[in-house]
């Protein structure tokens, strides 16, 4: 698996207390998979992003900062299985505008997050003649979600404090997603724990 990511940040200062950031991200993924006795590629996975955007922090106080941001980007998928003769094709691009919240107290940082993303799914390529009952089952369903164009809100928070040489985040992600045109709701919520040392 090959991985491939960079980010681009051009600051200017607008003001004592606020400023302007314009930022570009790409990230870039691609995969194979090899039969193991054969030696014949098997199955590819692609991945690529590209996101650009400008933030807007604001500091009103020292420890304390309001991050606003809108952003638009592209992003697809392309999967193939040499194997099966199955592939797909799935293109989109996102707008999505939010804020982030930074609070520092002591040695204790604070983080609350709130964005909301509306995606557009272009035009999707899918050849799956040969299907098996994998694909069915998983992979049509997972197929059909890329493929729908949907709104997504999220609302994150995170907690990172010190403990001995070590330094611990709590985090907590909550993502509700909408398909357009449908009266479905899909929710998605993480939490973890994070140990740095």
């Amino acid at each position: 698996m090959d991985r491939f990511n960079y980010r681009i940040d051009l600051h200017s200062t607008a003001s004592r207390h606020m400023d302007v950031d314009l930022c570009f991200k790409q990230y870039w993924v691609n995969a194979k998979g090899y039969h193991p006795e054969l030696s014949a590629l098997i199955y590819q996975y692609g991945n690529r992003q590209f996101e650009g955007g400008v933030l807007m922090p604001f500091t009103p106080l020292e420890g304390e900062t309001w991050t606003n941001f809108i952003s638009y980007g592209f992003e697809d998928i392309k999967r193939e299985d040499n194997f099966l003769g199955l592939s797909h094709y799935i293109p989109w691009t996102r707008l999505k505008a939010g804020f982030d919240y930074k609070l520092k107290i002591r040695q204790r940082d604070y983080f609350l997050t709130f964005a909301y993303s509306k995606i557009n799914v272009g035009e999707s390529v899918e050849y799956n003649d040969m299907t098996d009952w994998y694909y069915d089952t998983i992979t049509a369903n997972e197929i059909s979600y890329y493929a729908t164009d949907r709104e997504e809100t999220e609302a994150g928070a995170r907690i990172l404090f010190p403990y001995r040489n070590m330094k611990i985040a709590l985090d907590g992600l909550y993502k509700l997603i909408q398909p357009v045109e449908s009266e479905e709701r899909y929710h998605e919520a993480k939490i973890s724990l994070e140990l740095m040392f």
